[in-house]
């Protein structure tokens, strides 16, 4: 091929790859199921969705901790007042379930409301987790990106999704206007059927296309890094995140947290209960050699 021929290919050989960017772009949502992405993907690894709870909640899931201390003391107290006001040994264990319940409640409850910055008086309070609006989001979207949001995980689901029909339908349109405008190029005529018939030229068109979906899930790996810079989703989906109102934000996020609020205060209800039984026991045994005594 003389110089200018080979300057043609090239120039089809850009075009062809412009042309399918544009179509994915303008089909995206034919293309990509992010529903089936993101759900899915938790579903499947489901330490995705564990390690998004401990990095976005970390500073709440400290307060839980360290909070037990202190809101446990105070409803114990609470607690210690009835007993000696009404010394029933049925109180403990009660007690203790409703001190571990209380404690758990009251921390998810100063975690996540009020949603609004709210003036009590000189102070002005807002959730915990809401405060760190700012600081979540950049959690939040790292932690998308990395595995659910990549370029891997969106190619997959293009290529083996919902979308992939879509996707092998484009690349076919694209293929088949490549390779006519090659064969005009390399054989200098307008109608590329002319070089075989039309039946011969269709079942060129598909063993390339059919060829060309092969070799794209071997040959992807080399362009992730660069997908994942030009599409710059974390930074995108933390600038919007921190765009969000504090209720919106509170909407989008605080049901990850949700599922396991139930856990937390069950599992305190059941500590409680369980240490107040222990205190009950305890206390009728202490009775019992006092009066052998």
């Amino acid at each position: 091929l003389d110089p200018a021929q080979q300057a043609e290919l090239l120039a089809l050989r850009h075009r062809f790859v412009a042309g399918l960017t544009r179509d994915m772009q303008a089909n995206v949502r034919q293309l990509v199921d992010f529903d089936e992405i993101v759900v899915g993907g938790m579903v499947r690894e489901k330490q995705l969705l564990i390690d998004l709870f401990q990095r976005c909640g970390k500073a709440e899931l400290a307060f839980l901790v360290n909070s037990g201390f202190s809101f446990g003391c105070a409803l114990g107290v609470v607690q210690m007042l009835i007993w000696l006001l009404y010394e029933r040994a049925w109180t403990l264990a009660v007690g203790g379930a409703v001190v571990g319940y209380l404690t758990n409640w009251l921390a998810l409850k100063l975690i996540f409301e009020p949603v609004e910055p709210t003036r009590f008086g000189p102070w002005v309070v807002q959730g915990l987790f809401l405060k760190r609006q700012h600081e979540v989001s950049e959690e939040f979207a790292e932690a998308m990106t990395e595995k659910l949001l990549s370029s891997e995980s969106i190619w997959d689901s293009v290529l083996h999704g919902s979308g992939g029909p879509k996707f092998a339908a484009l690349l076919r349109a694209r293929t088949s206007e490549f390779m006519s405008g090659a064969a005009a190029v390399v054989y200098s005529g307008s109608d590329p059927t002319a070089f075989g018939g039309a039946a011969h030229w269709r079942g060129l068109e598909e063993r390339a296309s059919e060829r060309i979906l092969q070799l794209l899930p071997r040959e992807l790996p080399l362009a992730h890094g660069y997908i994942d810079g030009a599409l710059d989703l974390k930074d995108t989906l933390k600038t919007n995140l921190r765009r969000l109102s504090p209720r919106e934000f509170e909407g989008l996020l605080h049901p990850i947290f949700q599922q396991d609020e139930l856990t937390l205060l069950l599992v305190g209800t059941a500590l409680g209960l369980g240490v107040g039984y222990v205190q009950a026991v305890l206390d009728a045994r202490s009775k019992r050699d006092d009066l052998k005594d």
